[in-house]
C-alpha cells in the first residue's frame, strides 16, 4: 500500500496567503488525502476555500467562531467513513482503493485551553479499548513529552507526564520524525506540538512509515507529511544469518558434523559452513511462518475429525502435531528476539508479539531517509547518500595527507616490566580462549560471517579445536586471516532525529574471532593500564567512572559563577571528532 497524507494546523483559512502555501504544499507532496485543523471559518465561506484546494471529497467540523475547526479532503484513490467527531478530534476509517487495505485516523485538534484539552484525552482513551485495527492519530496535541521538546521557553513538566500517561494509557507510540526539531514557533519559542502516534496494529501492518516535519509558511506551525510505503526498497543481496533456533532441530548436529571439516584455514572452513547451512536452511529446516501455517491447517484437520470419528491414529496425530507448533512456536519466537536483540526477557516466557514489535519498530527507526548535505539541503537520493556517507568516513578515518611533524617530548612516558610484558605476548591456552567466548552476548550483531558467539558457544565442542588452534598460531606470529578482519560499520544515531553524518557514532561489527583476540587482549591489559594512565584520567579504567569529570566540571562552573572578583575567568568547551587512532 502506497499512501501520503499530510496535516496542518494552518491558524486560520481565510487569510489571502494561505492558498498560496497550501497549494505549493500540495504541489511538492501529492497527499492522498489532507487534514487541516484550526480553520477558524465556517460555512459558504469554508465551501469556497475547499472547493479551491483540488479534492473532490471532503468533511469538516465547523469552527466555533474564532477558534477550532477540523477538515478533511480527499481524493478518488482512498474511501473515507467518518465514524465520530467531536469540536477537538475527527475519527474515521480510511481505505486505499488500489490495495483494499483500511486503517483508522484521527486528527486531532486540542484545545490550548487546558480545561477544555483534559476533556479530549478521556474520548481518546476510551476509543482506544474499542479499537482493533491499524490506528493512526495526527495533528495538534498542543503538549510536549520532555523538556528535549522545547527550546527557549519553560515547559511543564507535570503537563508532559501527564501527555506520556496518555499515550502509555492508549498503548500508542510516537512515530518519529525526519527534518525539522520542532514543529511550532513564535519568536524564539520552538516546540514541538504537532505529531503523529500509532498502535501496535499500525507497527504490524505498516512499518515503512515515515513522517516529516515540512517546512514553514505562514502559519507558526509546520505540516506533517505521511508517507505509507514510499520508502527505497533495500538491496536484494542477502547476507548469510545464523538462526539460534537451527540447534532445535533434530537434523542440525548431522549437517554440523558433516559440513565443518577443518583445512588448516579458518575462514575457508567457516566459508563452507556457511554455504552449506544456507543451503539446509532452505531444504531441510524450511521458512517457519509457512511450516506454522502448515502444522496449524493439520492440527485443525485432524481436531475437526475427531469430533466425528473417535480413532487412536487421530489421537496419536492430534498430540504430535501439537508438539510439532510448540516447538515452530519457540522457534519463531527465537527468531524474532535474535531480530529484535531484546536479551532482557524471561527466555521461558513467550513474547513474539513483543518481539515482532521490538524488531519492526528498530527497523523503522534504522532506516536512513533523508540527510542533511554539507551544503545545507536535504537529500533523500539513495546514491548521494552513499556517496556523501564513504566520503565524510574516509575523511574521518583516511590517513592525514601531510604527515604529522615531528614534536620534541621531554616529558617522560611509564614504562612496563620485562616480566609483564611477557604476560602480555604468551600465547593462550584453550581455557582462556574459552573463558574470553563465555564472556561475549551470545546474540549481538554478526559480522560479515553471519555467526553469532551463541554458535561457537553451543557448537564448541565441534568447533573449538579449530578455533584455538588457529587463534593461538596469531599469537605465535601467524597472519590473521583478511576475510576474518573484515568488518561491517554501521551506523548509530547520537540523538532521536540525525540530520547529518555527523549525527552517527560509526560501530564495526567484527567476526567472533576478532572479538576473541581483541578481548584475549584486553583482558591481560586490564592489569596493566593503570600503570600507563594517569589517575586524573577516569574512562577505559576498571573501578573509575567518566561521571567524576562531570560532576568535577559542574563544580568548576559553579565555582566561577560564584566567585566575587574583578578578574575574569573564562571556559572553553571543544567538541572532539575521534577516530580510534587520532583526534
Amino acid at each position: 500500500m502506497n499512501i501520503k497524507a499530510m496535516c496542518w494546523n494552518v491558524q486560520g483559512c481565510g487569510h489571502p496567503k494561505f492558498l498560496t502555501a497550501v497549494k505549493q504544499y500540495l504541489r511538492d507532496n501529492r497527499p492522498d488525502f489532507l487534514g487541516i485543523v484550526e480553520s477558524r471559518i465556517s460555512g459558504t465561506r469554508t465551501d469556497s476555500v475547499i472547493s479551491s484546494l483540488g479534492f473532490p471529497y471532503s468533511h469538516r467540523i465547523e469552527s466555533l467562531g474564532f477558534s477550532g475547526g477540523i477538515w478533511l479532503c480527499w481524493h478518488h484513490s482512498v474511501q473515507v467513513t467518518v465514524l465520530l467527531h467531536h469540536f477537538q478530534y475527527l475519527h474515521c476509517e480510511i481505505t486505499c482503493r488500489h490495495s483494499g487495505n483500511s486503517f483508522l485516523i484521527t486528527i486531532i485538534y486540542a484545545s490550548p485551553n487546558s480545561t477544555k484539552q483534559k476533556t479530549l484525552r478521556p474520548h481518546l482513551t476510551n476509543l482506544a479499548l474499542s479499537v482493533a485495527k491499524p490506528w493512526l492519530l495526527m495533528g495538534d496535541f498542543n503538549a510536549t513529552l520532555d523538556v528535549s521538546e522545547t527550546k527557549g521557553g519553560k515547559g511543564s513538566t507535570q503537563a508532559s507526564r501527564d501527555f506520556q500517561d496518555f499515550i502509555f494509557a492508549c498503548g500508542l507510540r510516537d512515530l518519529g520524525f525526519q527534518g525539522l526539531d520542532f514543529t511550532w514557533s513564535r519568536g524564539m519559542t520552538y516546540a514541538r506540538l504537532d505529531r503523529m502516534l500509532c498502535n501496535e496494529q499500525w507497527d504490524e501492518y505498516f512499518p515503512e512509515t515515515c513522517v516529516t516535519h515540512l517546512f514553514r509558511m505562514r502559519s507558526d506551525h509546520i505540516p506533517l507529511l505521511l508517507q505509507v510505503g514510499h520508502v527505497r526498497q533495500a538491496s536484494n543481496s542477502r547476507h548469510f544469518r545464523y538462526f539460534t533456533g537451527w540447534q532445535r532441530h533434530v537434523d542440525f548436529d548431522r549437517m554440523m558434523a558433516d559440513n565443518w571439516q577443518f583445512s588448516d584455514s579458518l575462514s575457508d572452513t567457516i566459508h563452507r559452513f556457511t554455504a552449506a547451512a544456507d543451503v539446509w536452511n532452505t531444504t531441510v529446516f524450511g521458512y517457519i511462518g509457512a511450516k506454522k501455517r502448515s502444522i496449524m491447517a493439520r492440527l485443525r484437520g485432524a481436531q475437526k475429525a475427531l469430533e466425528r470419528k473417535h480413532s487412536g491414529f487421530l489421537i496419536s496425530l492430534e498430540h504430535d502435531l501439537r508438539l510439532e507448533l510448540e516447538s515452530i512456536l519457540d522457534q519463531e519466537e527465537l527468531l524474532w528476539q535474535q531480530k529484535s536483540r531484546s536479551e532482557w526477557i524471561n527466555s521461558c516466557d513467550r513474547n513474539t508479539t513483543y518481539f515482532h514489535r521490538m524488531a519492526s519498530q528498530r527497523k523503522a527507526r534504522n532506516k536512513i531517509r533523508a540527510l542533511k548535505l554539507p551544503n545545507g539541503s536535504w537529500c533523500d537520493n539513495e546514491t548521494t547518500l552513499c556517496n556523501e556517507a564513504a566520503h565524510f568516513f574516509r575523511a574521518l578515518y583516511g590517513a592525514d595527507p601531510v604527515p604529522n611533524s615531528d614534536y620534541n617530548i621531554t616529558c617522560m612516558f611509564p614504562t612496563i616490566d620485562p616480566l609483564v610484558m611477557g604476560t602480555l605476548c604468551n600465547v593462550p591456552t584453550s581455557q582462556e580462549i574459552l573463558e574470553a567466548l563465555r564472556a561475549m552476548a551470545p546474540i549481538k550483531a554478526p559480522g560479515l560471517d553471519g555467526l553469532h558467539a551463541e554458535f561457537f558457544q553451543k557448537q564448541w565442542h565441534v568447533v573449538g579445536a579449530d578455533v584455538c588452534r588457529s587463534i593461538q598460531r596469531i599469537f605465535q606470529g601467524g597472519v590473521l586471516e583478511p576475510s576474518l578482519n573484515r568488518t561491517a560499520l554501521i551506523f548509530i544515531p547520537k540523538k532521536d532525529v540525525p540530520q547529518s553524518f555527523a549525527d552517527f557514532r560509526p560501530i564495526g561489527l567484527c567476526s567472533v574471532i576478532y572479538k576473541l583476540l581483541t578481548k584475549i587482549i584486553v583482558r591481560r591489559l586490564k592489569s596493566v593500564m593503570p600503570l600507563l594512565i594517569h589517575p586524573m584520567q577516569t574512562g577505559f579504567i576498571f573501578g573509575r567512572s567518566i561521571n567524576d569529570n562531570v560532576i568535577l566540571n559542574q563544580e568548576v562552573i559553579h565555582s566561577m559563577r560564584a566567585k566575587k572578583t574583578k578578574q575574569g575567568w573564562m571556559t572553553l568547551k571543544i567538541d572532539l571528532e575521534k577516530a580510534f587512532d587520532k583526534v
